[in-house]
């Protein structure tokens, strides 16, 4: 298991439970989420957000690396079909919630 400050690791545990509603609790009310090529802002945004999110996919930790008081995890979605897609989610935190969250699927990364 990876040593997660609590907000991240409660967040993915909601995202894989598909409970947006506790998952948006983990963000600031100002958060940041930058991803699929769009921002949004604030937690009705990250409540739209999540629900874009396919509830077939699990998502699974594979490596995580702690920068500057960023957090760096790459991820593997996995879905019903078997399918798997490496991502990498950047977190910052403030005052233990999630101020910022940028998801990076692997061609980005590249």
């Amino acid at each position: 298991m990876h040593q997660l400050e609590p907000a991240i690791a409660q967040f993915i545990q909601a995202h894989n439970r598909h409970d947006t509603a506790t998952l948006v609790s983990f963000f600031d009310p100002e958060a940041v989420v930058l991803a699929q090529g769009q921002i949004w802002v604030g937690h009705a945004a990250i409540w739209c957000w999540q629900q874009q999110q396919p509830v077939n996919h699990r998502l699974e930790i594979t490596a995580v690396r702690r920068h500057f008081g960023e957090f760096y995890l790459q991820t593997r979605w996995h879905s019903a079909a078997n399918d798997a897609d490496d991502c990498q989610y950047v977190f910052a935190l403030q005052d233990g919630k999630i101020s910022r969250l940028i998801v990076q699927t692997k061609s980005q990364t590249r």
